[in-house]
């Protein structure tokens, strides 16, 4: 509806969040553009009339100025809205990690699930999703971030979100 681009991706957030105020750094986090271009946008988007801001300290929060008008232009919303660049990330690093497992030995499979474990870490509390026990090591490892994958990206492929809250 609004293209491609950092605006657009601005726009989502709010859409797509509980209608709280953000950050640029939250909202760069979100959208995966770069911090100067999320703040050029919101700035943009400020004079627009459609985000207002608010400063504390030295930090800048916005918020949708006008959400009531934007949601009934955009038209009704899906109840669940998970968290997209936090699955599509996870589901980066698990496909990622199983196509390098294959030609690995146990004590590399653990190192690679660590590595694999401490790069989604956020991602998996974001979604609240139970990362395996981190007293596991080695051997144990990679079968445990093995389940979760195979539970989880399967979950997703027949579209439970059971982790996404619903909003309201």
């Amino acid at each position: 509806m609004f293209g491609l681009g950092a605006r657009t991706e601005i726009l989502r957030y709010f859409l797509s969040s509980d209608g709280g105020r953000a950050s640029v750094a939250t909202i760069t986090r979100a959208s995966g553009y770069l911090k100067r271009t999320v703040a050029e946008e919101c700035d943009s988007l400020e004079r627009a009339g459609v985000l207002s801001v608010r400063t504390l300290g030295n930090r800048f929060y916005f918020t949708l100025a006008k959400a009531s008008e934007l949601e009934e232009f955009v038209g009704d919303l899906p109840n669940v809205r998970p968290d997209w660049t936090a699955m599509l990330a996870i589901a980066r690093e698990l496909v990622a990690v199983e196509e390098h497992i294959g030609t690995a030995t146990l004590r590399t499979a653990g190192v690679r699930a660590r590595s694999t474990l401490t790069r989604i870490e956020d991602d998996l509390g974001e979604l609240d999703i139970d990362a395996p026990s981190a007293g596991l090591t080695g051997a144990d490892l990679w079968p445990a971030l093995k389940s979760l994958g195979d539970d989880t990206l399967g979950a997703w492929s027949i579209g439970r979100w059971e982790q996404a809250s619903p909003l309201e």
